[in-house]
């Protein structure tokens, strides 16, 4: 069993969608679905870890792109005058200037970011 901390994925994902974790490294196939769970097949073999990202390969899920604890580690960040700060999982440009007025408004917009851009969709939104 593996813990899902975001229960709205439940609900992007559907029978047969392929879950890919550790930058790719785990491959899962979902083979069942209920609101609370999803059972799947290991499609490689693996070891998972804890404080993995989980995508749906192929699907683009509606979450905020920065959360309440990202808020956190950005006002630590800017509580001890960081030079950069990185952003994960980023979709578009919006999810970059989000972070860059956040950063402004907490009067640091000197702070660099950087991005971990994790999926081909995002990649031909930033074209």
């Amino acid at each position: 069993m593996v813990p899902m901390p975001i229960s709205k994925f439940f609900e992007f994902v559907d029978i047969s969608d392929i879950l890919v974790m550790d930058d790719g490294r785990t491959k899962l196939r979902i083979i069942d679905k209920g609101s609370d769970y999803v059972e799947v097949v290991a499609l490689n073999d693996s070891i998972i870890t804890s404080r993995k990202a989980i995508a749906i390969q192929g699907k683009e899920v509606d979450l905020p792109s920065i959360g309440e604890n990202d808020m956190a580690n950005i006002k630590f960040a800017l509580e001890n005058s960081f030079d950069y700060i990185g952003l994960s999982y980023v979709r578009t440009s919006e999810d970059i200037s989000l972070l860059r007025d956040i950063l402004k408004r907490g009067g640091n917009n000197d702070i660099g970011i950087i991005t971990k851009i994790e999926t081909r969709s995002a990649i031909n939104k930033s074209k």
